[in-house]
């Protein structure tokens, strides 16, 4: 698992659920459980789920992901012809307020 980026998507749910920030982006892929491995045997290797991440109000985000505020969705071509249609949205709304 890749620490900071479950860091990051939790981070998403906790600024959603308790402020008043816009979210803006596509929806995260509700991937957060952490988990560990196991050597079974030399060729291999079961994984296993070892800890969830809960709201506040006890539902897991496993599965379900955090939708944004302004859903906007990020296209791979764009980004390679240095467009970011995430980045300019969310500079769009912040010279707007």
């Amino acid at each position: 698992m890749n620490i900071p980026l479950a860091l990051a998507r939790w981070s998403l749910h906790l600024q959603k659920r308790i402020s008043s920030q816009t979210i803006v982006g596509a929806k995260t892929p509700g991937r957060l459980l952490s988990g560990t491995t196991f050597r079974v045997k030399p060729d291999y290797i079961l994984g296993l789920p070892v800890a969830a991440y809960l709201t506040w109000q006890g539902r897991m985000i496993e599965g379900k992901g955090v939708s944004p505020s302004i859903p906007v969705e990020l296209h791979p071509d764009h980004l390679l012809a240095g467009e970011d249609s995430q980045m300019q949205k969310a500079l769009e709304l912040a010279r707007s307020s």
